[in-house]
């Protein structure tokens, strides 16, 4: 998905954006998408980094799978694009989209290229359905919610 997604904003017509692609150590195919955005200076990718909130607070548009990676999104106030890639996802997914918090593509292996594409121009082309989107995931996972509210509770719970 992942480099079908850098696949995607190549094609975006007139929209210059400045992206972040993050993967995880156990990505197979780093040195693959290293040489497919070699000459994209637009393009940034990190590898194993210890900074993913930063990046989701300074982005104003997520494509990701479902899964956890929902909660960090939402708690930091980001609309995304969602392709789910495992069954458990769907679930979650689904009823997030149903609240607008996020727009969901369907699973990995039906999602097109073209679709992606589309559906990101949609989305950056429309700055007030993007900004929406952020709120209401934002309010899904207040910053006073999420861990720091569990921690708050645990916390509270050791001291009796």
């Amino acid at each position: 998905m992942t480099g079908q997604t850098v696949r995607a904003l190549q094609k975006l017509k007139n929209l210059s954006v400045s992206t972040d692609i993050v993967v995880g150590g156990s990505y197979p195919w780093h040195e693959q998408l290293q040489a497919q955005i070699a000459e994209r200076p637009d393009i940034t990718l990190h590898h194993q980094c210890g900074y993913m909130a930063r990046l989701m607070q300074q982005a104003s548009l997520m494509i990701s799978s479902g899964g956890t990676i929902h909660w960090e999104r939402c708690i930091s106030g980001l609309a995304g694009i969602v392709v789910t890639v495992a069954d458990n996802q769907r679930a979650t997914t689904a009823e997030l989209a149903r609240r607008k918090a996020c727009c969901w593509l369907g699973d990995a292996g039906e999602v097109s290229q073209a679709q992606l594409t589309a559906s990101i121009e949609q989305l950056l082309g429309a700055p007030a359905t993007l900004n929406a989107m952020a709120k209401i995931a934002q309010n899904i996972v207040p910053r006073t919610g999420g861990a720091a509210l569990v921690a708050s509770h645990i916390r509270a719970f050791l001291r009796g």
